[in-house]
């Protein structure tokens, strides 16, 4: 609209030039042409030497604000009255349908501008921002030219610490190792195995685990249990064959998150682990503080984002791998809990989200 105005009142200009037969007329007119032209390539020049970058808040829990900033730098000689960055917002775990939102700014010759936002997660998932356009005016806003770009931040969503899972050590049947003293005498009997993990260069070839090494064509070493510390595997079961809802994903990390807690808490080492479908082999978190259960959630969501999730055999025999050789939890999507193959809870989303932070006590 601003530039069909513009071009009527050249005419106007012009016609005045030839119907008064003045000079100044005709000079305005040029004047007028010259500004056009100015204003068309002005936008060439400015978006030329304009760059990018978008830093964002790595992680954050669902219901915590996420902080991020997009930072626009003017390397040109012009100032930069009128700028337009697109930024599309998406929870990459849900499959959803991106948001768009478009930001207007300004940046002086030389400099930089940052332009904050700011988004309030209600389910948990991978959050990603990405910068898919910047437009450029000139300084009359007639003309505009625009640039793709593909700048993205991703930060983690983990779920947050409503809910709280409590159940008796004598439940688990854990039996302690008894730690040995100078007058004792040494047993004879193997060390006890408390997990697996993936082969790392060192190890010996006498902790290798060679059964699984042989069924997985890929090697996996033995954790032996060193110490009086008691060990749980935590499978984490996210095969699923229906479609999921946010809800859904969301109660199953809390449930995860509260079982978690609850077995630090009483002093016991854990290991979390589950099946990832894209390298075809399990995917081992050792947990030992609270700030490892948000790492494990880290690596978690971005397999948990792929489909489908259907179990196959190979994940069925590391399973039942485990459950010979170790204490195995695991927790499905179906919101049940089991303690080797014997089902110990299992709940309704609505049950969970009633109880909110009530203590529960099994056994």
């Amino acid at each position: 609209m601003r530039k069909v105005l513009y071009i009527f009142l050249m005419a106007v200009t012009f016609f005045c030039a030839g119907f008064y037969e003045k000079y100044l007329f005709m000079l305005l007119f040029l004047v007028e042409c010259f500004l056009f032209l100015c204003g068309w390539l002005v936008p060439h020049y400015l978006i030329r030497h304009m760059k990018l970058s978008i830093k964002m808040d790595s992680q954050r829990r669902c219901g915590e604000v996420i902080q991020g900033k997009v930072i626009v730098k003017n390397e040109g000689k012009l100032p930069v009255p009128f700028f337009h960055v697109f930024l599309s917002y998406q929870n990459e775990l849900l499959k959803e349908k991106p948001e768009v939102k478009k930001r207007k700014g300004f940046v002086a010759a030389k400099e930089e501008a940052v332009m904050d936002f700011q988004m309030l997660p209600l389910h948990c998932g991978i959050f990603c921002v990405t910068v898919t356009q910047l437009q450029v005016l000139d300084y009359l806003s007639l003309f505009s030219k625009k640039k793709k770009e593909k700048k993205k931040a991703v930060t983690v969503v983990i779920p947050e610490e409503n809910h709280t899972f409590s159940f008796p050590e004598k439940f688990l049947g854990f039996q302690v190792q008894q730690e040995e003293t100078d007058d004792m005498i040494p047993s004879k009997e193997p060390p006890m195995i408390e997990g697996i993990r993936n082969y790392e260069y060192g190890d010996s070839m006498r902790d290798i685990h060679w059964k699984l090494s042989a069924r997985e064509d890929k090697l996996y070493s033995k954790i032996y249990q060193e110490d009086t510390v008691q060990a749980v595997s935590l499978y984490a079961d996210i095969s699923h064959d229906k479609e999921l809802e946010a809800t859904d994903i969301d109660i199953f990390l809390e449930m995860l998150d509260a079982v978690q807690r609850d077995l630090l808490k009483k002093g016991i080492r854990l290991y979390l682990w589950w099946y990832d479908k894209n390298e075809v082999s399990a995917t081992i978190v050792p947990i030992r503080t609270v700030e490892d259960i948000a790492q494990g959630f880290f690596r978690l969501l971005f397999d948990l984002s792929a489909d489908p999730w259907k179990k196959d055999e190979r994940e069925q025999r590391i399973v039942q791998e485990q459950m010979e050789e170790t204490t195995l939890i695991r927790v499905t999507m179906n919101l049940e809990c089991y303690l080797q193959d014997k089902l110990f809870y299992s709940c309704t989303k609505e049950q969970w989200k009633k109880e909110g932070k009530t203590e529960r006590y099994y056994g």
